[in-house]
């Protein structure tokens, strides 16, 4: 009998009836590198960069939303593609949220099942902090390079044993990236 439903699940997979859900061709997906998450009139701001091989599609895009997933939602629909999260190395939060909006964007990547624990989050004061030349990509370097910078999980475990996290907030000059000041911010999650 095991041997039966063994060869009707390869006989499936062999001929594909049987689809993976979570599989998506990359012509479907837009990869983001980074995000930077302000305030907006409306609630919240996203604005996205995006790789591509044609230079001049690499501008930024922002959508507005009043929580992060409907930002997250409204940037689908202004794409052709569907946004992917999977290869965002860098999240840049607004040096205007409060603690209790942090605490919401760290619930939302913390429980969002595309994101890569190991991505980066540092403050920044504006958007033209991150994206001014599209074709640059020392904020990578950047990051590698700066001990005040933290993944994802290190953040989340910071918030829940210390009851706080401490960013780098990072300004752009004529040499790269550099940290301005470490930005310390009682979150709870």
């Amino acid at each position: 009998m095991k041997k039966i439903l063994l060869i009707i699940l390869v006989v499936f997979i062999i001929t594909g009836s049987v689809t993976f859900k979570d599989y998506r061709e990359i012509q479907e997906i837009a990869v983001t590198p980074t995000l930077f998450i302000d305030t907006s009139d409306y609630g919240y701001s996203v604005t996205a960069q995006f790789l591509s091989a044609d230079k001049e599609k690499n501008s930024p895009v922002s959508a507005s939303g009043k929580t992060l997933e409907e930002c997250y939602e409204n940037l689908n629909k202004i794409l052709v593609k569907d946004l992917s999260l999977s290869h965002t190395a860098v999240i840049a939060i607004s040096t205007k949220l409060s603690s209790k909006e942090i605490s919401k964007i760290l619930f939302f990547f913390k429980d969002f099942k595309e994101t890569p624990l190991s991505l980066n989050l540092i403050f920044a004061k504006s958007s033209d902090t991150l994206f001014k030349d599209s074709a640059d990509y020392s904020l990578s370097e950047f990051l590698i390079n700066n001990e005040q910078t933290k993944p994802l999980y290190r953040i989340i475990s910071d918030c829940q044993s210390l009851g706080y996290i401490a960013l780098p907030v990072i300004k752009k000059t004529e040499i790269g990236y550099q940290s301005l000041e470490v930005k310390k911010m009682e979150v709870s999650l």
